[in-house]
């Protein structure tokens, strides 16, 4: 049945158009609230997932402890040195001193100033009469200083 109110409007072509008529929106749907066993559910799984991150966490923790001493002691200096003189008795050593302008990354390491000479210390062992071991270190002269004391 057509609206009272609505007007048909007849085009030049003799076509008739209705205007649309606003229609109420559909009543929303409401959803009974969950009950508390399907509350419950999500809570357990949340606290269940939180457990296993802890306990994980803590088995990690526990790992990266133990794994990180394993590592240190047998890269320790002591370790290290105590098995080399074991195996290969030192039997000689050499110390060249050398003051000297260090390179750019050996500045940049050692946090050193542009003009700034660093010592350097070529350290030389021997063992059963062959080199055993060769080192160069390198000291800022600001922060570093060498003595020594000896008796005839």
């Amino acid at each position: 049945m057509p609206d009272s109110n609505a007007q048909s409007l007849t085009g030049a072509d003799g076509a008739v158009a209705t205007p649309l008529v606003a229609r109420p929106a559909a009543a929303p749907e409401f959803r009974a609230e969950p009950d508390a066993v399907e509350r419950a559910q999500p809570a357990a799984t949340r606290y269940r997932r939180r457990v296993l991150l802890v306990l994980a966490g803590l088995v990690l923790a526990v790992l990266l402890y133990w794994g990180s001493s394993y590592i240190f002691a047998y890269t320790d200096d002591a370790y290290v040195t105590s098995d080399l003189v074991g195996v290969a008795p030192l039997q000689e050593a050499e110390h060249l001193l050398r003051a000297a302008m260090p390179d750019e990354r050996t500045r940049k390491l050692l946090a050193m100033k542009r003009d700034e000479p660093c010592l350097v210390v070529i350290r030389r062992t021997w063992t059963r009469g062959q080199i055993a071991s060769v080192a160069r270190l390198y000291y800022p002269g600001s922060r570093y200083e060498m003595s020594g004391r000896f008796r005839p």
